[in-house]
């Protein structure tokens, strides 16, 4: 732990712990925290092969990424992703349906979405065989196409969705199209974790806080498209600032009435309350799931509002102050020193 000083005017060689307030006016420091907990619950994924050349994948569960999952079939089928439509909170499409939560896009849909493509490949294969007049064991998958090998004889997958279409094309026993679903459902746990480092200053004429930096190193095990993951991250990261800093349900004490309820009373964070937020992302596969991906979706805002709150106690600590409710307003704080520096 290092509650520093930093003083307003010139930057100290090295900083060096506070003593009392009236040696600087901002007290500095910075404080990390460690973040891990995720639970594997219930992801139901169908693919669909249209003899409209088009892959529609249906998600039956609250909010997953628009783009992950296309991505994640991309690889398994080796199509091109436009090909794709991804559908998703229609119930007039999908058969059934699940809230949202426990980050669970990926390790439990994403790996339904895996063998529901494989799924889709291995009838594919049945039916290219017969088309190419050849052993469905001896036939080769690659880049979307299904091929004899030293033969120059091949078929694309999309192909092979529209020949299946008409039953005189299929193998005996076997229904038309190309069509999957799995039920993916275990109660296997990941465990994303990381290290969040924020660095703060403090006011003392004040209690103004401001975050000056903040890092996060995180692992999230395979991560399928790091773009979208260091978005979800600065989201959450931004959702914990708000709350450790700004946001405030309050309700009159004696009616109950709620006093915060529209954007003019509750504050939430803004652009200029941000600093710009350092992400790594540095994994490990696990091996719960055979993608080898953790959740990532509730990291920032699990790890955010104890980091930075630790790090106000950090820098207050010279004082003895060991506590402060969230938000951590300037009132707030402003009021904690105020306290712990009044004359006995």
């Amino acid at each position: 732990r290092h509650g520093l000083l930093r003083p307003l005017l010139h930057e100290q060689p090295r900083r060096r712990h506070a003593d009392v307030l009236d040696d600087a006016p901002r007290l500095l420091a910075r404080r990390q925290r460690l973040h891990h907990d995720e639970r594997l619950l219930r992801r139901l994924e169908r693919v669909h092969v249209h003899q409209q050349r088009v892959l529609r994948a249906d998600a039956e569960i609250g909010e997953p990424s628009s783009r992950g999952p296309p991505l994640l079939r991309q690889n398994a089928m080796v199509v091109p992703i436009e090909t794709f439509r991804y559908v998703q909170a229609d119930t007039s499409e999908v058969r059934a349906g699940n809230g949202h939560g426990g980050a669970r896009s990926m390790h439990q849909g994403g790996f339904a979405l895996h063998r529901a493509a494989e799924m889709v490949v291995a009838k594919g294969r049945a039916v290219a065989a017969g088309l190419l007049q050849a052993e469905a064991a001896k036939l080769i998958f690659a880049d979307g196409r299904f091929s004899v090998p030293d033969s120059g004889r091949g078929i694309d997958l999309l192909a092979v969705a529209h020949a299946a279409a008409d039953p005189a094309n299929l193998p005996e026993g076997m229904e038309a199209g190309l069509g999957s679903y799995v039920w993916n459902e275990c109660d296997v746990i990941t465990f994303p974790s990381g290290t969040h480092v924020a660095e703060v200053e403090i006011d003392p004429e004040t209690g103004a806080v401001t975050l000056e930096r903040y890092f996060a190193v995180d692992d999230y095990g395979r991560v399928i498209n790091p773009l979208l993951t260091v978005g979800q991250v600065q989201g959450g990261v931004a959702q914990g600032i708000g709350q450790a800093l700004l946001e405030h349900t309050v309700y009159d004490a004696e009616s109950g009435q709620l006093l915060s309820g529209s954007l003019l009373d509750y504050t939430l964070p803004r652009a200029d309350d941000l600093p710009d937020l350092d992400i790594t992302l540095d994994g490990l596969p696990t091996a719960a799931n055979p993608l080898g991906v953790k959740g990532s979706g509730q990291a920032g805002c699990i790890a955010a509002p104890q980091t930075i709150i630790c790090a106000i106690l950090d820098a207050l600590s010279p004082l003895g102050i060991e506590h402060i409710d969230m938000p951590a307003t300037s009132e707030r704080v402003w009021q904690a020193i105020r306290a712990a520096t009044r004359s006995p």
